[in-house]
């Protein structure tokens, strides 16, 4: 059990015979085990279990994973935990992650996505990391123990649980974003040569050592360009944020390679073009994480003027439209 729990909050998929070894677990003959260690522990000092994660985000999360394994499957069984199952398993996760979190030591470990793949996950503290395409997590050694220490190369959302005796610290290549218990996100693709650090919730400080500390409130944006340290804040348009905050596309004034960087991040694509015919163009738009590859180049040929076509090794070849 404490194999699928930890499994299961580094943000790997449970395969539909893991969840059926959770009911057993849970429901079955087994669950004599699973009583006695739980029980255990509460007993320990039920005072202090720090159970930040809310049954939504469970059942959402496990909703998730039924869908994804039944398009995977077809038609085929799909197994589906109750949601009485779900209720115990929310709080096993919460108390091994108490117990787990206070050991003397905590292991520094990574968690990667490679492009066109998302992960979401919960930190030893219960902060929930949503990591987007193309991105590392590293979390540091002592985590939630004598720090609250992550470095990020990518982008991730962040939904940072209370402690205000360790604040919670994003490290994006020696830019510190630190917050107590909130919600933002940090963009920073090394090949972009810009971050950006959004606020959804709460209150956050972006500090660079030497050069700046700006206090973010929600709805704010700070974008921080590391060739002349240039650091700009501005306020968020709420169609924007509302996307940047559910991982959708978003493009403000982007040039073509801009935009041909984040597709094939983001879709796990390669896109064949010839970027000079383009390079006079200034793209905007706001897309669902949703929107299919084919959905996307389709409004943007009609709105920058070209054609393309796919083929089955997802090579993407653009050209300008012809005029008559």
């Amino acid at each position: 059990m404490k194999q699928l729990i930890d499994k299961w909050r580094r943000g790997k998929q449970l395969t539909d015979d893991e969840l059926q070894q959770v009911h057993r677990i849970i429901s079955g003959k087994d669950a004599t085990e699973l009583n006695h260690w739980l029980s255990e522990a509460w007993n320990k000092d039920h005072s202090q279990v720090n159970v930040h994660l809310t049954f939504k985000e469970l059942k959402d999360e496990i909703d998730r994973q039924g869908k994804a394994q039944k398009k995977a499957l077809g038609h085929g069984r799909l197994f589906r935990i109750g949601l009485k199952v779900a209720a115990a398993f929310m709080f096993a996760i919460s108390v091994y992650t108490y117990f787990d979190s206070n050991k003397e030591t905590v292991k520094s470990y990574q968690v990667v996505t490679q492009k066109g793949e998302r992960k979401t996950f919960w930190l030893p503290d219960s902060t929930r990391v949503q990591l987007n395409v193309d991105s590392k997590i590293v979390v540091a050694q002592g985590y939630s123990i004598s720090n609250r220490n992550i470095s990020l190369t990518g982008e991730a959302i962040f939904k940072v649980s209370k402690n205000e005796e360790l604040p919670f610290v994003v490290d994006s290549d020696s830019l510190f974003t630190r917050a107590v218990g909130t919600k933002f996100q940090v963009s920073a693709y090394p090949v972009e040569g810009v971050q950006d650090i959004v606020l959804f919730e709460g209150a956050i400080v972006v500090s660079k050592s030497g050069v700046f500390t700006q206090n973010l409130s929600p709805g704010e944006r700070l974008k921080y360009h590391w060739n002349n340290n240039l650091v700009l804040k501005e306020r968020i348009a709420s169609g924007e944020l509302a996307a940047l905050e559910h991982q959708g596309l978003v493009f403000n004034n982007a040039n073509f390679s801009q935009v041909i960087r984040q597709l094939e991040r983001y879709f796990n694509v390669t896109v064949h073009c010839n970027e000079y015919m383009f390079k006079d163009v200034a793209f905007s738009m706001h897309m669902k994480k949703e929107t299919s590859i084919e959905d996307m180049l389709m409004i943007m040929g009609e709105t920058i003027g070209f054609t393309y076509r796919i083929d089955q090794n997802k090579q993407i070849y653009i050209k300008e439209k012809e005029t008559r």
